[in-house]
């Protein structure tokens, strides 16, 4: 589980996370917060593991495209 904040100024945070659990979990909210639910059976049967660093890694990736794509 995570949550977002502040991310209104480049994209409304719920797209973002919304973008970042595709196909992975649930998550939404409002232009300024939102909350991502990801289990840690569906990061593993992506990802093959679920150390911290892979999902720092994955996590940090997902963020980055998620903001980064036209509205």
């Amino acid at each position: 589980m995570f949550s977002v904040r502040n991310v209104g100024y480049v994209r409304a945070a719920g797209e973002v996370v919304r973008a970042v659990v595709e196909g992975l979990g649930v998550g939404g909210g409002h232009r300024s917060m939102a909350k991502g639910i990801i289990p840690l059976s569906a990061f593993r049967k992506t990802y093959g593991s679920a150390t911290r660093k892979r999902i720092h890694e994955a996590l940090h990736d997902a963020f980055v495209a998620a903001i980064e794509r036209e509205s």
